[in-house]
């Protein structure tokens, strides 16, 4: 009985916003230009070497299984008050990769090198990069050939809390010139003004000075005309509009894995349900990103597809 009564509660609690998902799902903001993407089925060019264990092949090979393609997405967006100098900005989004040792390495060496191709200005990884120690070892040949001119900026997430040493996973990444935006902010000048990039990893993991650092941010207000986020969850879209930012890029909600005709996402890992499962929305000031991810622990994806995305900023 109190079972039912809680799911009951659960299921009235987030009916409204579950209602407001569907409108969203086909209405994007109006800060979103354009979209486009390229879908390629990764089959064509490595076969059944895409899947590393016999089990996820053959569920691969289900119908509607879209675990083998990967989309390139292709955004334009507006931010209002942009300077001249950022116009036409390209930013590489990609999350939650996933390294479990369910998916061959080339299946995300492919990802990773379809987006390098669009030859972004900065890439944003939000977390979820390896589930367990044993796959360490392919952290370094994967990335270790990403670079952009802006710099290439990092948050972990639940998953990576998984590794027995996560400090060594930071490392790494730092030894390939990732910059962690779990442990402080980076300022970069590009032309004549100043990008902001900060990050946030609650609720896995707790920076002690955050209070500090975001008191700075509100401070750059009226320094950076440019400020963008990293979360690993879209659940941190409040911490990302009390800081007045611009943009806020997140993963963790695989877009819900599973999405059904002209209804989408039934549940996702948010506190907001399927709200924020993945796309576009305009929280003001803030507009969100929400990639669905590379990969996952689960190899099951039903009308959601994998997904890395170019976004261009415009001043409109």
């Amino acid at each position: 009985m109190f079972f039912a009564f809680t799911s009951l509660a659960s299921l009235a609690w987030h009916f409204p916003s579950w209602i407001l998902a569907r409108f969203r799902l086909h209405n994007p903001p109006r800060d979103v230009l354009r979209t486009t993407y390229e879908r390629f089925d990764l089959r064509d060019k490595l076969g059944d070497g895409v899947f590393a264990k016999r089990w996820v092949q053959v569920l691969g090979h289900a119908p509607g299984n879209q675990l083998h393609l990967i989309d390139i997405t292709h955004h334009e967006v507006s931010v209002p008050r942009l300077a001249s100098s950022h116009n036409g900005l390209k930013l590489g989004h990609f999350s939650d990769v996933h390294l479990t040792g369910l998916m061959s390495f080339e299946y995300y060496r492919e990802a990773i090198d379809r987006l390098m191709a669009t030859q972004p200005d900065a890439i944003l990884l939000t977390g979820d990069l390896i589930d367990y120690d044993s796959c360490l070892d392919q952290v370094q040949p994967l990335l270790e050939s990403v670079e952009a001119s802006l710099g290439c900026y990092f948050v972990l997430g639940n998953h990576d809390r998984r590794l027995k040493n996560v400090a060594r996973l930071r490392s790494m990444l730092v030894e390939l010139g990732w910059h962690d935006l779990g442990a402080e902010p980076r300022s970069v000048v590009h032309v004549d003004d100043e990008i902001y990039f900060i990050g946030i990893e609650r609720p896995w993991f707790e920076n002690p000075i955050r209070n500090v650092l975001e008191k700075n941010t509100i401070h750059q207000r009226t320094q950076a005309p440019l400020r963008i986020g990293l979360s690993h969850s879209p659940d941190q879209i409040q911490w990302a509009r009390k800081l007045e930012l611009d943009l806020l890029f997140c993963g963790h909600t695989h877009g819900g894995q599973v999405r059904l005709p002209w209804i989408g996402p039934i549940v996702a890992p948010s506190r907001y349900g399927s709200r924020y499962a993945s796309g576009w929305f305009k929280c003001s000031p803030t507009l969100m990103h929400v990639s669905r991810g590379i990969s996952g622990t689960h190899p099951l994806r039903v009308a959601c597809s994998p997904e890395v995305s170019s976004i261009v900023i415009r001043k409109v």
